[in-house]
């Protein structure tokens, strides 16, 4: 355990300014920022990458990768429905994944299809639904 601090627990201090500054960086979208390794994010957090990497793992349940690239193919899923506008290829490069087929790949492994099925999927309920 750490010391204590002013009569807090290092570790509740940490976890609170963690939480914040993650939540911020997530609204400023830097989640889709390509090859932004951890250890860039920790500095950017003033927290060690360790630290990091715990907060994730013992915290959040995920770790840092798995959990970006969840908050990636959520916005893929965003623009997918209401960008028709837009390639597959273009939704890649906007949410940080630069190469097509790690985009398809990554997007089946977290929704269980393609991002051209989704959109399709997308379009029939909106079709369905405008009936």
């Amino acid at each position: 355990m750490r010391q204590l601090f002013y009569g807090r627990n290092t570790d509740e201090i940490i976890e609170r300014r963690l939480n914040s500054s993650l939540e911020k960086w997530v609204r400023e979208g830097k989640h889709r920022d390509p090859d932004q390794p951890m250890e860039h994010v920790a500095k950017e957090m003033d927290v060690t990458k360790e630290e990091l990497s715990f907060h994730f793992t013992h915290r959040i349940g995920k770790k840092f990768y798995a959990w970006r690239k969840q908050l990636r193919i959520e916005d893929a899923k965003v623009l997918l429905e209401k960008r028709e506008d837009l390639s597959i290829t273009q939704i890649g490069h906007l949410i940080g994944i630069n190469d097509v087929s790690d985009f398809r790949r990554q997007f089946y492994e977290i929704t269980g299809c393609y991002p051209q099925q989704w959109r399709n999927a997308a379009r029939n309920c909106n079709i369905k639904e405008e009936k």
